[in-house]
């Protein structure tokens, strides 16, 4: 089964989200309260896919994707942010977040996103 980490410092907000991933996409979720927690877990379990908040206190989502970048943890990112800042989401892809959505999106939306972050991955390891 697909494992989704969704990193967020507002624990019901990751919560909520986890939730709603695992009932419209059927995946196993587990959440994360912060970048350091989040890098914590990555190194420890098999994760397919991150969803990663910008903005949060001390690590934030920049912070993560840098720390990533090198460590060499190639798991997908998709960066997610109710700022609705195109600007931080472009920054965020240069830093190898393979996309971004809004968190006022449908969740039917970042299942489109996993699904395709992860299906990229894969595609590229058999290369």
């Amino acid at each position: 089964m697909t494992m989704v980490l969704v990193v967020d410092d507002v624990k019901p907000m990751a919560e909520q989200y986890a939730y709603d991933l695992a009932r419209v996409g059927g995946y196993e979720t587990a959440t994360a309260d912060g970048g350091a927690a989040a890098l914590e877990r990555l190194a420890r379990d098999a994760v397919d896919c991150v969803v990663l908040d910008l903005e949060m206190p001390g690590m934030d989502g920049f912070a993560v994707l840098r720390a990533l970048m090198k460590k060499g943890i190639e798991t997908p990112v998709i960066v997610y942010t109710g700022t609705g800042s195109y600007e931080r989401c472009v920054q965020a892809v240069r830093l190898a977040a393979y996309g971004f959505v809004a968190q006022a999106e449908p969740m039917e939306r970042e299942v489109q996103a996993i699904e395709a972050a992860i299906e990229r991955r894969r595609l590229l390891l058999e290369v």
